[in-house]
């Protein structure tokens, strides 16, 4: 096993010292709660039980040269961040175990505790996973097949198809847009609209219920050695799970006679959000990779009539929609341009700023294009509104965020203007700008490619 490993072979025994943790602290609470009992009067006794606990927390594992790192807090390092891990694990008690029932083939469902695993992975409607021939010869640019394309249904109806061939490649990369159902035309890379309704798709998916998409069976290379480092990283997630099941089952088993009243326990929640960053073999990136690929993705595990079922959605990388840095950033953003009022038509003074953000919070995106020194560039996607007239504005800063206990504190510098809707000049993205979004539409791709 690579030594990048090391730390995710841990986490089993890390899930199920929390889960041990729990069930001896049920136990010792049912056995005061029966001392006491014994001695006061019925009338104010009372049993007392552990009801939930959670364990939540956050780990990354980066490459230094030949190091691997392992650590909690994110720091600057001349490394690269192989994974980036946010793991949230809760137990409560449960009802008795009820028969359990066959499935539709006669057959039982494996019992808690083994290791029968189902993979299934949740493709949102927008990405058209698997165009046939026809629709790329429509809707996408000449050359494109299933391996160097993508392609989006965008839109609020998903009445716009937005197709791209090579995007990893900014100088073989083409682009085609237009209505579905009619022949997309091609149009230059740095065209914003594409791009703009992509993102306020993604924005409105992030945003929306859960459980949204097409959810497709996985199956893993059985082979370890045609197995990626995401499958791997997958395989301990799992393997964490089912080591707390086990702590449980062997803790049922051993309940000594005061704490026979103890609620069973199990795992009522298990979700990990994960970041990480491969080459295009899909091993971990190190400081000389080429290209690195970044994937994010959510890891949803539950019983489901006995089958253990690991349920995986997708998470756009350095995308964000909503939550507590969300709303720094955007607070930050205000702050920016009302110390410095930025020259905008239409934007005259400090207040005049602040009610067009106001009109464009709800829908506000942020997203990151880069890093200068210890800096990250940050874009700022504001749909609003300003003299009665609807206005999109990306504004470009440089960001810098410290934590305070959980709470994220935001500072901006460099704040500048680099689209605007209604500006009288081509309706064109900066260079920086159209690259993260070539980008990014290549890491969808790529989050397809390397766990289907």
């Amino acid at each position: 096993m690579s030594d990048v490993f090391a730390p995710l072979e841990q986490l089993p025994q890390t899930t199920r010292a929390f889960c041990a943790q729990t069930l001896r602290a049920a136990e010792i609470t049912v056995e005061q709660s029966q001392r006491r009992m014994d001695r006061e009067p019925l009338h104010r006794a009372a049993m007392w039980v552990v009801r939930r606990t959670q364990l939540d927390f956050r780990f990354l594992i980066a490459r230094d040269g030949e190091d691997v790192l392992f650590f909690f807090v994110k720091r600057q390092l001349p490394s690269a961040l192989a994974l980036s891990a946010h793991l949230v694990v809760s137990m409560e008690a449960a009802p008795p175990v009820s028969p359990q029932t066959p499935s539709r083939d006669g057959r039982t469902a494996p019992t808690q505790g083994e290791a029968a695993t189902r993979y299934r992975l949740r493709i949102p409607s927008f990405l058209w996973a698997k165009p046939d021939a026809f629709a790329r010869t429509k809707y996408a640019p000449p050359g494109t097949d299933e391996r160097n394309g993508i392609l989006f249904r965008v839109g609020s109806h998903a009445e716009w198809v937005l197709a791209i061939r090579d995007p990893e490649h900014p100088k073989k990369a083409a682009l085609c847009f237009g209505p579905l159902g009619q022949s997309a035309r091609p149009l230059p890379l740095r065209v914003a609209d594409p791009f703009l309704r992509l993102t306020e798709t993604l924005r409105d998916w992030l945003l929306g219920p859960t459980g949204s998409g097409d959810i497709h069976d996985l199956r893993f290379p059985e082979n370890p050695s045609h197995q990626s480092d995401v499958h791997v990283t997958l395989h301990w997630f799992v393997e964490s799970y089912l080591a707390m099941e086990r702590e449980s089952a062997a803790a049922d088993s051993a309940l000594s006679s005061r704490a026979m009243n103890r609620p069973r326990y199990q795992v009522s929640g298990y979700q990990a959000e994960l970041q990480v960053c491969v080459d295009e073999q899909g091993q971990f990136a190190n400081p000389q990779t080429p290209n690195p690929i970044n994937i994010g993705l959510r890891l949803s595990l539950r019983r489901d009539r006995g089958w253990l079922t690991a349920l995986i959605d997708l998470l756009p990388p350095d995308f964000l929609v909503d939550g507590a840095l969300h709303a720094s950033f955007l607070s930050a953003l205000e702050s920016l341009f009302r110390k410095e009022p930025h020259p905008i038509p239409q934007i005259t003074d400090a207040d005049g700023w602040s009610e067009f953000l106001s009109s464009a919070r709800s829908h506000a995106v942020v997203f990151r294009t880069g890093k200068d020194g210890k800096q990250d560039r940050e874009v700022f996607l504001l749909p609003g509104s300003c003299a009665g007239k609807k206005r999109t504005l990306l504004v470009r800063a440089m960001a810098s965020v410290s934590w305070q206990k959980k709470d994220p504190h935001v500072a901006l510098q460099k704040g500048e203007v680099c689209y605007d809707s209604l500006s009288a000049s081509p309706n064109l993205l900066d260079e920086e700008v159209a690259s993260y979004f070539l980008r990014l539409c290549s890491s969808l791709r790529d989050w397809i490619g390397r766990l289907s």
